[in-house]
């Protein structure tokens, strides 16, 4: 008798949970019996978020080869007739079918341990910048005063990622509490009303000592318990409302707002509900992707394409997209359109991207530089914002035209 869905489930998360072979392939594989592949897809995306059709009528996507670890596009393209997949923090997951194998499905799990969306031996704070695409100068904060007024030391960490980031929040999400911001100020320490609960430590212990360093739209908590005097040993304590008992995480702030904007089997997570990322701050008031706000350009695209005023979140699908023949630029202008004034940008499977700008004319155009695809997609969505910082942080050369 054929496994249902559940057992399905049950058998995925065992294969999560084993650690991955040293010697061998790399990867793992594991036969389920016959079974819906629809459904089961559905089942998945409810617990792990959007799929991506890696393979579909035997052809696989050549973007595979991209993922860090064992070659799944040479694996994938030998044996898939259909799969789906999901990036995971520190694994990749697909299931589908293979050929011989008739109606049975396979699943497969890749390390992707390694992936990280900075430059090499970057901090996750930087992570966090590539992420979101978030560039310019560090803001100053003046943290002897900050510290002085709570009576203790925070975090390298924080303080790295309010000087980059300064205050807003992630994805219109999560709100960093910042010091002297207007709604999610970074305040005094201060005990936990709830300490009581059997699930956060004896009843009869002491009370647990918080400093709260965000807050998210759905009103979740996230605090460092003070257990010692070194800040850099805080760990990160989150619940969802005063009567929930707090989850434990040992990392910094930079890591855990990381682990929920890419890993859709975080607690909290962020990437079970959109693909793209990025950071408002507190004084903009630009649209969002996703927002329904459409943008004032035109992007026309190398095969011909034209899209009038698409949505934030549509212009990145569409620099996310580009790499293969005949479909390796994009142009946008703005509406109405202002004579030798676009960006463009130029990507070939496996390179950079070359972002370019031009500013009325050709002594005034210029070219950068860039690993992926996250930074470009923020300053061309900056752009047709009209924001006058879009262009920070790159190191732009003049490009000579001849």
């Amino acid at each position: 008798m054929p496994m249902d869905d559940t057992a399905h489930l049950a058998v995925i998360d065992d294969l999560l949970a084993r650690p991955l072979p040293e010697d061998g392939p790399g990867y793992q594989v594991a036969g389920l019996a016959a079974t819906d592949l629809a459904a089961l897809v559905t089942a998945l995306r409810a617990r792990f978020g959007p799929a991506r059709a890696v393979a579909l009528d035997g052809f696989t996507d050549p973007s595979l080869r991209r993922l860090p670890g064992p070659p799944l596009a040479e694996v994938l393209a030998e044996r898939a007739v259909e799969m789906y997949g999901w990036s995971m923090g520190r694994r990749w997951l697909g299931v589908g079918r293979f050929t011989g194998d008739g109606e049975a499905l396979t699943v497969v799990t890749a390390p992707v341990a390694q992936r990280r969306t900075g430059p090499a031996g970057s901090s996750w704070v930087e992570d966090l910048a590539a992420l979101t695409g978030r560039h310019g100068p560090r803001r100053p904060v003046d943290w002897a005063a900050v510290e002085g007024e709570l009576g203790l030391r925070l975090p390298r960490d924080y303080k790295l990622l309010v000087e980059t980031f300064g205050a807003g929040s992630f994805d219109d999400s999560l709100e960093l509490c910042t010091p002297g911001a207007e709604y999610a100020r970074l305040e005094p320490p201060a005990d936990d009303p709830a300490a009581d609960d059997p699930a956060t430590g004896p009843a009869d212990g002491p009370a647990l000592r918080l400093l709260q360093w965000a807050v998210s739209s759905a009103e979740h908590a996230f605090c460092w318990l003070l257990e010692g005097p070194d800040p850099e040993a805080w760990p990160v304590l989150a619940r969802g409302d005063a009567w929930e008992p707090w989850q434990r995480f040992d990392c910094t702030s930079a890591e855990f707002v990381h682990r929920m904007l890419t890993d859709p089997r975080h607690p909290y997570s962020l990437a079970r509900h959109v693909e793209t990322h990025w950071f408002t701050a507190a004084d903009c008031q630009c649209p969002v992707p996703g927002s329904g706000v459409m943008l004032e350009i035109t992007v026309r695209t190398e095969n011909d394409e034209s899209h009038p005023r698409p949505e934030a979140e549509a212009l990145a699908g569409l620099v996310r997209r580009i790499g293969e023949r005949k479909d390796r630029f994009l142009v946008v202008e703005r509406i109405p359109d202002e004579p030798d004034v676009y960006v463009q940008v130029w990507h070939e499977e496996g390179g950079d991207y070359t972002l370019e700008h031009r500013d009325g004319g050709a002594d005034r155009h210029f070219q950068v530089l860039l690993g992926d695809a996250g930074p470009v997609i923020a300053a061309m969505t900056a752009w047709a914002r009209r924001e006058p910082s879009w262009g920070d942080g790159f190191a732009w050369e003049r490009l000579e035209l001849g």
